[in-house]
């Protein structure tokens, strides 16, 4: 269990009592508060994924995320994926350094949509000056025309030392590092599923 200052247990009190403040589905509710800010991320996921998933996507619809296509078919192809996306969502409202302006900050579910969010966690960008400024140089740039934009929040720079060519990986409050094994794991088709969607988020590097 993750020991924690009194500051960041009030912050972490306060950002989920907002997001099951803000919702009014009981099955919303169920899940969100199953999510534990002093445990590992696979902790999360296990308890996460052990709801159904019509209340899954419920909970994520409720976190403004996009659970289905306008044919009806499913934006996130496997459980495990859906349930990655709801922790990531409910963590993105937990306190962040801006890189820009050095402040805390804290992006509410009843604030307006950041900006741009990281393209690792979903993390939203800071409302300030030089944020802004930097988002606005970085968009009328002629590379941005055949790129588009990627941004990639403090915690997951850190998390990623993007100083170097490495693999990145999400940044999760609850993340779990993974241990390294003498021998390789077997993956099930479910699981190599998840990298494969993972690798597709690569192209930040």
């Amino acid at each position: 269990m993750k020991v924690l200052s009194e500051e960041e247990t009030k912050m972490y009190k306060a950002s989920i009592g907002e997001l099951l403040e803000h919702t009014a589905d009981p099955s919303a509710k169920k899940i969100i508060g199953a999510y534990s800010y002093t445990v590992k991320y696979a902790t999360n996921h296990t308890k996460i994924k052990g709801f159904p998933v019509s209340e899954m996507e419920k909970c994520a619809t409720s976190l403004g995320l996009t659970v289905r296509h306008s044919d009806n078919s499913k934006v996130y192809r496997t459980k495990d994926i859906l349930t990655d996306r709801i922790i990531l969502k409910i963590e993105s409202h937990f306190e962040e350094t801006c890189d820009e302006c050095g402040d805390k900050y804290r992006n509410k579910i009843t604030d307006p949509e950041p900006e741009i969010r990281c393209f690792l966690c979903m993390q939203g960008s800071h409302k300030c000056e030089k944020f802004s400024e930097r988002l606005h140089v970085l968009t009328n740039s002629p590379m941005y025309l055949l790129t588009g934009s990627i941004w990639v929040c403090t915690g997951c720079r850190i998390k990623n030392d993007i100083s170097v060519p490495i693999k990145p990986v999400k940044q999760s409050v609850t993340f779990e590092e993974k241990e390294e094994s003498a021998k390789p794991e077997e993956t099930t088709a479910e699981e190599e599923e998840v990298e494969a969607e993972e690798e597709k988020r690569n192209i930040a590097r």
